[in-house]
């Protein structure tokens, strides 16, 4: 009875930690997979050495826009202009049904509308607007947990002639009529983002 105990004891035991084990490694897999668990969800691709914005439905490319990541380059700091890299979400949509031109500060409609025959030289007085629409990004990782605070967006910008170049200040600048399409067409509130 005691050597049958003893093995009930071991089998049981054994079961306890097995079943420990697979529930430590389905938590470090599901924290991985919960980014982007479905196959066929949107996802966006930032290309920053292409500048070149990809949307995916799974592996199947729907669009793809040309953009403008940050001219200091790439990173995480606090301060320093660059536009972080790795994975991200979008939490929040800014400027549903605001005209296309719309001009934001503090993510808060003008009712201003940027004049599109603005010359070069307006176009450096007025600095970098944020204009159409404001797509806000959280990141994902330890590295750039701090993309929110940092105000990084996908925006629509009164220098599309400088799209396809790295000209920003950190966020990921797209020309104005991209960005509604974006807006409307490809992402909700979660979309995940990946900037490499």
């Amino acid at each position: 009875m005691e050597l049958r105990g003893s093995s009930a004891a071991r089998r049981g035991a054994s079961l306890a930690l097995g079943g420990l084990l697979l529930a430590c490694l389905a938590a470090y897999f599901w924290t991985d997979m919960s980014w982007t668990d479905d196959q066929d969800e949107i996802t966006l691709h930032v290309n920053t050495y292409e500048q070149i914005l990809t949307v995916k439905a799974g592996e199947l490319i729907l669009w793809q826009a040309p953009v403008s990541t940050s001219y200091y380059g790439l990173g995480e700091e606090e301060g320093s202009h660059r536009t972080p890299r790795g994975k991200h979400r979008i939490v929040e949509k800014i400027g549903d049904g605001e005209p296309l031109y719309a001009v934001f500060k503090h993510r808060q409609p003008t009712g201003e509308i940027w004049d599109t025959a603005a010359s070069e030289e307006e176009r450096e007085e007025e600095g970098d607007l944020i204009l159409t629409r404001i797509l806000w990004l959280a990141g994902q990782e330890a590295h750039n947990r701090n993309s929110q605070e940092r105000y990084i967006y996908f925006h629509g910008t009164n220098h599309e002639d400088a799209i396809g170049t790295p000209s920003s200040i950190g966020c990921i600048r797209l020309k104005n009529a991209d960005m509604l399409r974006l807006f409307d067409e490809y992402t909700s509130v979660n979309t995940p983002v990946v900037i490499e």
